[in-house]
């Protein structure tokens, strides 16, 4: 995984939020704005890349780092029903990527209420791949 570091130099502005586009590949950060006004700024991060990246945000007062953000990744999943599943990765909250364990009903009811919430400003077509190993 490459963690890309922002470094932040705010010029005055709006108390209104900024949203701020970033595009993330092996070898090259686009933003979709060269400068960012003072206040509050909301990042929008999608990895075009082959490989996962992470963000950090660095500034006066500020330091924030994304989760781990998967190659082509263009949303989240969320489980609201996490009874009985063990998670091995992520949270089951807004995840670019989880894994977990559970008896076949636990992951069945798990399942049942899968959410995809793409990223904001995103159109196309996202693809979802799930994967089960019965541990037999």
């Amino acid at each position: 995984m490459k963690r890309i570091l922002l470094l932040l130099a705010l010029l005055p502005g709006s108390p209104e939020p900024t949203q701020v586009s970033v595009r993330l590949s092996e070898w090259k950060v686009d933003l979709s704005q060269p400068t960012i006004a003072a206040g509050p700024v909301t990042f929008v991060v999608t990895n075009t890349g082959q490989i996962p990246h992470a963000v950090e945000v660095d500034g006066e007062g500020i330091e924030q780092e994304t989760k781990t953000i998967q190659p082509g990744a263009n949303g989240t999943l969320t489980l609201p029903s996490t009874t009985g599943i063990q998670f091995l990765q992520g949270d089951g909250q807004a995840d670019a990527l989880m894994s977990f364990t559970g008896t076949g009903s636990s992951v069945n009811r798990a399942l049942s209420s899968l959410r995809f919430d793409p990223a904001p400003s995103f159109t196309g077509t996202a693809t979802l791949t799930i994967t089960s190993d019965d541990q037999g």
